[in-house]
């Protein structure tokens, strides 16, 4: 049994309770990969990017994780948020050769570019 609780986990109290149940998934099966990257995505959603990394680098790590792009881009998404653009961009770029229609990280890596080409513009400046 697994419930993706994306798309109903809009309040924090729903957030704590779509945690709990991620962490009892992963208690009976940590090889599923969708769990860890679910508390991952969560914690980049609550501001906590540092904590979120190793949950995502655990589901990248699992045996048995059929959408591996979508904690790419959700790795991708708290590197950012740390300043951190290369990496951000890296995370992207991974998660595009996975899945290259992915509109998220399309997005995702284009927004990271420009920010790359600003931050190279004001460092010429």
């Amino acid at each position: 049994y697994w419930r993706d609780w994306s798309s109903d986990v809009c309040s924090s109290d729903l957030l704590g309770e779509a945690i709990e149940e991620c962490k009892a998934a992963i208690e009976i099966d940590p090889e599923f990969g969708n769990p860890h990257n679910d508390i991952g995505a969560y914690l980049v959603d609550q501001g906590e990017f540092s904590g979120a990394i190793p949950e995502l680098e655990r589901a990248l790590n699992c045996e048995r994780y059929a959408t591996p792009h979508f904690a790419w881009y959700n790795l991708g998404r708290a590197y950012l948020a740390l300043g951190e653009l290369s990496l951000a961009r890296a995370c992207q770029r991974e998660a595009l050769k996975l899945a290259p229609q992915y509109t998220l990280a399309l997005e995702a890596i284009r927004g990271v570019q420009e920010l790359i080409q600003a931050r190279n513009r004001a460092v010429l400046s």
